[in-house]
């Protein structure tokens, strides 16, 4: 027996790579089955989905939060042609489960999906959750949350299930495994230095870009640390300029827009600089990375805080306020848990005990088991 599944997901990394990890999992449960996402027409989803080998429909889709009247209409009219081809889409796949996991590219889809009388699964990835999985919530048959805290803004679901975020095999698997001269030479730099990995999401941060930079010239010259910096598009090329000025024919830094291999990122990396978005900070509980967390100031309910919190709590992450976040400050505190410090060898201690969760393939495994499929074994 096969199955037909759908992923709605959209935006930004953190919304995609949770629905990739389940969708991978679930393809390696059950490869006869029929694996598609849907998402909209200018997120991440449409670079990563297909390198994955899955099926991809985009539709128009804006976001709502913050908006005047003329972002209103222009949030009514994508929703209402997403509705649309959303519904032709359904019709014509009729999926057995739609699993969204967030993102403002998921409303209507998700909506026609519950219409149709298709069980809707969502997977929330934050503490607080986002405004889109709060509604769809609604319509939900199932939501999986990462946090306890979540569990009020998500109640009407008909079932919560508290489950740690899905992380992609493959990175838990790569990014664990001790670092290998060719991931070194992969970026460019050098075996045996401690590598400062600093990551500020699929669209990169422009406060951490900003204090990298002031920072770079102190810390080259210092000589602890070299730099893995991923950008995001907007500020690539500022920020390649500003710190090559101190290579020196050296290469001790390489800055990128985006980071493919992400697991031969986290192997090299002894210290993570990023936000404390919950996919993220997933990821580096799996792959048993400590981290500088710089909370986004803008985030839906301020959530990232409170996930930066929960890493706090259990000694693998520090955290610098974005307000504070400058050059001297980041140096600072580089400076206090350094590769050679008793904070810094505490530090990654900690963040190296730490052992991923598997969520990925149980939530695979409740899709198969709802729809009727047995797996061998």
């Amino acid at each position: 027996m096969t199955g037909r599944f759908l992923f709605v997901c959209g935006g930004t990394g953190g919304h995609v790579i949770p629905a990739l990890a389940i969708a991978e999992e679930l393809r390696e449960a059950s490869p006869q089955s029929d694996i598609r996402f849907v998402g909209g027409r200018r997120g991440i989803e449409g670079r990563l989905v297909p390198r994955a080998g899955f099926s991809l429909e985009r539709y128009p889709a804006a976001g709502l939060r913050g908006l005047g009247w003329m972002g209103v209409l222009r949030f009514g009219a994508s929703t209402a042609m997403a509705a649309v081809l959303g519904l032709g889409f359904l019709l014509r796949y009729r999926p057995q489960l739609v699993v969204s996991t967030g993102g403002y590219a998921t409303v209507a889809p998700s909506v026609v999906a519950a219409l149709l009388q298709i069980p809707l699964w969502l997977q929330e990835q934050n503490s607080a959750p986002g405004s889109t999985n709060r509604m769809l919530s609604r319509f939900a048959e199932r939501a999986y949350i990462a946090y306890e805290s979540a569990r009020g803004a998500m109640a009407a679901a008909g079932e919560l299930r508290l489950m740690s975020n899905p992380v992609r095999r493959e990175l838990v698997e790569e990014g664990r495994r001790p670092a290998a001269r060719e991931d070194y030479e992969y970026f460019g730099l050098q075996p045996g230095i401690p590598t400062l990995l600093v990551i500020g999401g699929s669209r990169g941060a422009a406060s951490l870009n900003a204090a990298l930079r002031e920072a770079w010239p102190t810390l080259a010259e210092g000589g602890v640390w070299q730099l893995l910096l991923q950008t995001g598009e907007e500020e690539i090329e500022s920020t390649r300029v500003a710190v090559a000025r101190e290579f020196n024919g050296a290469p001790r830094a390489r800055v990128l827009a985006f980071i493919d291999d992400m697991a031969a990122a986290y192997s090299i990396a002894d210290l993570v600089i990023c936000r404390a978005g919950a996919s993220t900070l997933a990821e580096l509980e799996a792959v048993g990375r400590a981290a500088v967390l710089v909370p986004f100031p803008h985030a839906t309910d301020d959530h990232q805080r409170a996930n930066a919190r929960a890493m706090t709590e259990r000694g693998v992450a520090v955290v610098i306020d974005d307000a504070e976040l400058d050059g001297p400050r980041l140096i600072a505190e580089l400076d206090r848990i350094a590769p050679d410090t008793e904070a810094g060898r505490r530090l990654r201690q900690r963040a190296q005990e730490t052992l991923p969760a598997g969520s990925a393939a149980q939530i695979a495994a409740d899709m198969l088991e709802r729809v009727g499929i047995e797996v061998p074994g």
